[in-house]
């Protein structure tokens, strides 16, 4: 817990039972974040500015690098979405430089799909299409 009101907690990367609880909180924090996200015409979020809005709304932060701490959330992320019935929302977080999903995007769905690995590399592009055609239809 934080020490004081607005305080933020560090995560413990070393306990990984204490980081998959941390992950689990960050990823219900998210969830709604997206949600508000694909609720404005073409809207996007930047995986930083995803990071910083879970950070802030669970009070629990990580000194992992963004796009490690980002593939652990979003594969929860995209887990909750599948277990709760909502469009892929992940396909909303996307890379500040050129606008795209980031490469785990497409093997996340994969994973999914198959059972398979929950990390490794794609293009993203092909998921992303249909995740907006799912959030498209979500919004009809």
């Amino acid at each position: 817990m934080p020490d004081s009101p607005g305080a933020m907690r560090e995560s413990l990367r070393d306990d990984e039972s204490a980081f998959r609880q941390d992950i689990e909180k960050w990823a219900l924090a998210a969830v709604p974040v997206l949600q508000d996200v694909a609720g404005t015409y073409g809207g996007f979020i930047t995986y930083k500015a995803l990071a910083t809005r879970v950070f802030e709304e669970t009070k629990t932060s990580t000194r992992m690098l963004v796009p490690n701490f980002s593939s652990r959330l979003l594969n929860r992320v995209i887990r909750l979405c599948l277990e709760n019935n909502l469009p892929a929302l992940t396909s909303l977080v996307v890379s500040a430089t050129d606008g795209t999903v980031g490469t785990g995007f497409d093997a996340a769905l994969r994973g999914l799909r198959t059972g398979g690995p929950e990390y490794g590399t794609g293009t993203g592009t092909y998921c992303r299409g249909r995740a907006t055609g799912m959030l498209q239809e979500v919004w009809r």
